[in-house]
């Protein structure tokens, strides 16, 4: 169940954190908080930008969790910094290396029941070090900092929906997940991938998606997708990456022009 869930994040910790996630607090304040978490720079991912500032616009406070950025970070952030740090060694790696076989093999089994999916899911995430240690920060920081609870929590793909799902259960604030790809069929060409990494991700999304109140994805054809594939509250809503408007006086050229534009 969710509580014995809880206590095996919390027991499983890697030894002491090899940090403590700091946050940068903002003046702005709003009438409500909306938390959002994504294991990734921040302030470099354009969609994420995106949802705070129209966050913002509509009269929320954000409380923004993830990794330092390129960019300036935009000051009516609330920030709290975490650190992908996963080195650990000895006992403990070998340790960690076992339960996150044990739970890649629960995974596997597919199982109908929620409380293994849960259980698999759980015992692969507590063995990662990064992730379980950022899982641990994010809670913390909500618990140090009572007057930023959260009013609504959004996880950010599949990775970040433990911390996410125990934040918003924790406050009782309505839970989303933003899925920007169908993680599911990235790489299946891969047979170490499908092997080994699918099953805990069609393990985690078939739980924690089936708790949200809203699955959001970047197409309708990841959309029809993920609605056919998981067990929803409602079906999947699409925010597509589109940037936000910007007016620019047309400009002429001559010849032929060549444009390409990568990722971040």
């Amino acid at each position: 169940g969710p509580e014995r869930g809880m206590s095996l994040i919390e027991d499983s910790a890697p030894g002491p954190a090899a940090f403590r996630a700091t946050l940068r607090r903002s003046p702005a304040a709003g009438a409500r908080t909306a938390w959002l978490i994504s294991y990734s720079p921040a302030s470099d991912e354009p969609r994420l930008v995106r949802k705070i500032r129209t966050l913002l616009d509509g009269g929320w406070r954000v409380v923004v969790c993830g990794y330092e950025g390129r960019s300036p970070l935009p000051p009516e952030w609330n920030f709290v910094s975490l650190a992908n740090q996963s080195a650990v060694g000895g006992l403990t790696a070998r340790r960690l290396e076992l339960q996150r076989r044990i739970g890649t093999h629960l995974a596997r089994m597919d199982a109908p029941s929620d409380d293994l999916k849960g259980l698999a899911t759980r015992l692969v995430y507590s063995g990662l070090p990064n992730w379980h240690r950022d899982h641990r920060e994010i809670l913390r920081i909500a618990c140090e900092n009572p007057d930023l609870k959260p009013d609504l929590v959004i996880a950010h793909n599949h990775y970040t929906c433990p911390p996410g799902w125990d934040l918003a259960r924790r406050y009782n604030a309505p839970f989303l997940v933003d899925s920007q790809e169908y993680m599911l069929g990235v790489m299946l060409d891969s047979p170490g991938w499908v092997r080994e990494q699918r099953p805990f991700i069609k393990a985690a999304q078939d739980y924690y998606f089936a708790r949200a109140d809203q699955v959001f994805a970047v197409s309708q054809g990841i959309a029809d997708q993920l609605t056919a594939d998981q067990r929803l509250k409602r079906p999947v809503r699409v925010m597509r990456n589109v940037p936000l408007h910007s007016a620019h006086p047309f400009r002429p050229v001559s010849g032929t022009r060549k444009l390409l534009y990568h990722g971040l």
